[in-house]
């Protein structure tokens, strides 16, 4: 993953609900690098990247313009993308494709988005950019696991404090 990923996966831990349009383009950003790979491996990494921020920039538009629609895009995107790599990260043989692991996790994303917005939005954005910063270390699986669990409390901690400061204002 390029090194565009842990920049997106920093700014998604400390940001993610603040800026809901960041969620939503960083997932469509994070989906786009990892669909492009599997579809497309011999490509240059330019061509990764460039669907990437394609995607980024559509997710982000989305957010902005129709934002119950960028709830359950950027819901189901990130929880896809968790799904595939939580599978990934434990080394769990659960069977299926794994565009189905995808599309379960997507459709659990985009309920617990929608249902819970503040509090989901908070997680998965913590989640997925622990998850971007960890596969970016290229560690091993169990530091990985340790990488992205410490960095998903960090990043709910932090967003967290966040959200209560702005409600006292």
């Amino acid at each position: 993953m390029p090194e565009s990923a842990v920049i997106v996966g920093i700014l998604l831990l400390t940001l993610g609900r603040k800026l809901f349009w960041l969620f939503v383009g960083g997932s469509g950003f994070v989906v786009a690098l990892y669909i492009t790979a599997e579809l497309m491996p011999d490509q240059s990494s330019w061509v990764f990247l460039l669907a990437a921020i394609i995607a980024g920039i559509l997710g982000a538009w989305l957010a902005v313009s129709l934002q119950w629609v960028a709830v359950g895009v950027g819901g189901s995107l990130a929880g896809g993308y968790l799904a595939v790599a939580l599978v990934e990260s434990l080394n769990l043989d659960i069977g299926g494709p794994q565009w189905l692991q995808f599309v379960v996790g997507g459709i659990i994303g985009a309920v617990l988005l929608g249902a819970l917005f503040n509090p989901a939005l908070i997680v998965l954005s913590s989640l997925v950019g622990a998850a971007l910063v960890a596969d970016s270390l290229s560690l091993g699986p169990d530091s990985s696991m340790v990488v992205m669990v410490v960095a998903a409390v960090l990043g709910i901690i932090v967003q967290t404090r966040m959200f209560r400061k702005g409600e006292k204002d």
